[in-house]
């Protein structure tokens, strides 16, 4: 005869376990915890103090631990099989209605028809974990998770009690027959060594082992939950002690002591649950907290099939609720089971860019990406990242809404950057071949620097003749300084828009610069040059970008001149001035060949007509990096014209008119690829969608400005503009700028 082994109802012996010590709190079932008993469970009806008429709403606990938010949002466990290691089951309780598993059964004889539970326990466990959304008495935590009933008990005369023997088999058949999930309402003291294996067997295997702390009001759980909360169980046991509504320690619950990183909480007393032979029934112990906490491994794990057992553990752990003193204590451990919080994001999110989770992703607060100015409103005709997916720390899929994660580029505030100081820009003949610009540093303000930065040493721009050669350098300048119409003495001129440079050039940056040119004869005069900027400041930083060129140029007998330029512009980060950081991060530098025309044509002693227009190409492999998958070549254009007149109003003055189109991609697309799921492989699924980068719009700009000398050093501009269809964007009312400057120079 097998011995008995009574917990704390009666006399312990050595041999057994008892639901006592995970139930407790109460009359009958061997301290199962039945404190009244009301309902027939056929009506879906029950009667009472209060009105429990709404089946989510009879158990508390489910809304306690978030139960009720993960119905809504439809987890229910499904797939999950949960084996109720316990006193059986009532079969024909309507509740478990198609939640039963065929291969339920009587451990101790060994025959599946004496599954019927003969105490009761057991129905009011597995009620907790899975009795059906069916209108009827009471809902569980995973109300499609398949129930394994495994009726285990040795004897419930007076206390139901198990012997470690058959609790061990009860473990392997449970294992074997495919339970992610095990619910142990039951314990003592001590553990038998082969029960004690067969737990090892099932936690080894990954399965998800939950036990009741017990009810003895001790500092410490009892057995199983006390060997299933060490190391021994690989990360995949959890102990469960019992609050009640105000989420307060129940006073016969065991605390969490030294399985405090493993103990979680969830309701216990007075809990509402499926009885024996139809209805409800009111009971309380850790018998009935744990079980809350097995559905909810389910649900989680229904959620994301994918997870491993240990997974499942540590996201139950990593989401409850913390009660009681910050962070783990001895006496709710982790603290409150939410079964809602347990299906949002654990560990952060991440955006994935690779081909299988394990290839990881970026964050996505550290995910942009902005269009340079010449791309326009491209975007705005959306890129389908509101139904994207992120991933998080453990690999599940969520839904994200990454439009705002892509922006256009900020509208350039040109009148602004005019109407600022010029920095102490100084240009200095220091004979008839040799000029030098210096200007003061960009950040001269030795308060506002950071510890450890040296102050920006002084710009300046050298040119100087020798013979027939002529040769340039400039450290924060570039190198439209020393090329196209500025080299050739014509300032364009203008409020905002000017002609003397090519956009091209002008992204090249103001970092270092060389250039040399060379007259030829017959006023034909060739140049090449090259510059290096590193990284910038800002948001999304550029790094460094570097710009060839080669120039040839005629000056004409009356003093007008043509020229052409051509060259190669590499930028560290997206072409065009775009930038892009996390998923968005673009792969390699952005190539630019362009072209570009200039001349100016003297219309008499006063008057110039002057002009530009250039065309680039952008290798569309520069688009590939993350989220872009690449695309075709960019084409962009740009061009300016406009006139100038001397001395029109006074002496000294200057009359300019300009027409104007800045920078615009005219031709160009890429692939964007959205995440919106994975595989059980881990796989990411993308839906790739082609970006067209044009932008809708157009803008052409008209300027118009009057400068004249007012004294020594001294000068004046008033200056008016009209933006049409500013940013290039079709939809954009138009833009206007005026703006008045006195200027005084040293």
């Amino acid at each position: 005869m097998r011995a008995v082994w009574t917990s704390v109802c009666a006399l312990a012996v050595a041999g057994a376990l008892s639901n006592c010590g995970g139930g407790g709190g109460g009359g009958g079932l061997g301290g199962g915890g039945v404190i009244d008993r009301i309902g027939s469970g056929s009506s879906g009806v029950r009667t009472g103090p209060a009105d429990f008429n709404a089946e989510l709403g009879r158990n508390y606990g489910l809304g306690a631990v978030g139960a009720d938010a993960a119905h809504a949002a439809g987890q229910t466990g499904t797939g999950v099989t949960v084996a109720v290691i316990d006193t059986g089951i009532d079969v024909q309780h309507k509740d478990f209605a198609g939640a039963i598993a065929a291969a339920s059964t009587d451990i101790v004889s060994g025959l599946a028809a004496n599954v019927d539970d003969q105490g009761g326990h057991g129905t009011s466990v597995a009620g907790i974990v899975g009795a059906r959304a069916d209108g009827y008495d009471a809902v569980g935590v995973a109300p499609d998770a398949t129930l394994l009933a495994v009726r285990s008990e040795y004897t419930c005369s007076p206390k139901c009690s198990f012997a470690y023997s058959d609790l061990a088999n009860a473990t392997d058949y449970a294992r074997l027959q495919g339970a992610k999930v095990m619910n142990f309402s039951l314990g003592g003291d001590s553990i038998g060594a082969d029960f004690q294996a067969a737990l090892a067997r099932a936690t080894g295997d990954g399965r998800v082992v939950v036990a009741a702390a017990g009810n003895t009001g001790g500092a410490n759980p009892i057995n199983p939950a006390a060997w299933l909360a060490g190391v021994d169980a690989g990360g995949l046991g959890l102990a469960v002690g019992a609050v009640d509504a105000t989420n307060t320690i129940a006073s016969f619950s065991n605390r969490a002591g030294t399985a405090k990183d493993r103990f979680l909480v969830a309701p216990g007393v007075n809990v509402v649950t499926t009885a024996n032979g139809g209805g409800t029934q009111v009971v309380s112990g850790t018998s009935f907290a744990a079980p809350h906490v097995a559905g909810a491994a389910a649900v989680v794990w229904g959620a994301s099939p994918f997870l491993t057992g240990a997974e499942v553990a540590d996201i139950l752990l990593q989401s409850a609720r913390d009660l009681g003193d910050p962070g783990t204590d001895a006496v709710y451990g982790r603290g409150l089971l939410d079964v809602d919080q347990a299906l949002q994001p654990v560990g952060g999110t991440s955006v994935p860019t690779g081909t299988t989770v394990a290839d990881g992703g970026a964050a996505p607060a550290a995910t942009a990406l902005s269009l340079g100015g010449a791309f326009g409103d491209a975007l705005s005709r959306g890129t389908g990242l509101d139904r994207a997916m992120v991933l998080d720390a453990y690999g599940r899929p969520f839904a994200a809404d990454l439009s705002a994660r892509i922006r256009a580029a900020p509208a350039e505030d040109r009148l602004a950057g005019w109407l600022a100081p010029s920095g102490g820009v100084t240009t200095t003949r220091l004979d008839a071949a040799t000029a030098l610009t210096l200007a003061a540093p960009p950040e001269p303000d030795h308060l506002r620097l950071a510890p450890g930065e040296e102050a920006a040493a002084p710009r300046f721009a050298l040119s100087t003749r020798i013979g027939a050669t002529e040769l340039g350098a400039a450290r924060g300048f570039g190198l439209d300084r020393l090329t196209g119409l500025a080299a050739s003495g014509h300032d364009g001129g203008g409020m905002v828009a000017g002609v003397t440079a090519s956009p091209f050039t002008a992204m090249g940056g103001d970092g270092s610069a060389l250039a040399a040119g060379q007259d030829i004869g017959n006023g034909i005069r060739v140049a090449a040059g090259f510059s290096q900027e590193g990284g910038g400041e800002s948001a999304l930083p550029a790094p460094e970008r570097r710009l060839a060129m080669a120039e040839a140029s005629r000056r004409f007998e009356g003093g007008a001149v043509a020229g052409l330029q051509g060259g190669r512009l590499s930028e560290g980060d997206g072409p065009l001035s775009s930038a892009g950081a996390g998923a968005f991060g673009f792969e390699r530098p952005a190539a630019t060949d362009f072209v570009d025309l200039f001349g100016a044509l003297p219309l008499g002693p006063r008057s110039e007509l002057f002009g530009r227009w250039g065309m680039g190409r952008t290798d569309g492999a520069a688009l590939d990096g993350g989220l872009l998958r690449g695309g075709g070549d960019l084409y962009s254009q740009s061009f300016a014209v406009g006139t100038a007149t001397r001395e029109v109003m006074a002496d000294g003055d200057r009359v300019a008119f300009t027409l104007s189109r800045p920078l615009r991609v005219n031709a160009g697309s890429a692939t964007l690829a959205v995440p919106t799921g994975r595989t059980m492989d881990g796989t990411i699924v993308y839906r790739e969608e082609t970006l067209d980068l044009t932008p809708t719009g157009a803008e052409t700009d008209l300027e118009l400005t009057w400068s004249v000398t007012t004294g020594e050093r001294q000068d004046l501009t008033l200056g008016g503009m009209l933006m049409l269809e500013p940013g290039h964007d079709a939809s954009a009312a138009p833009g206007f700028a005026a703006g008045a400057k006195y200027r005084f120079r040293w």
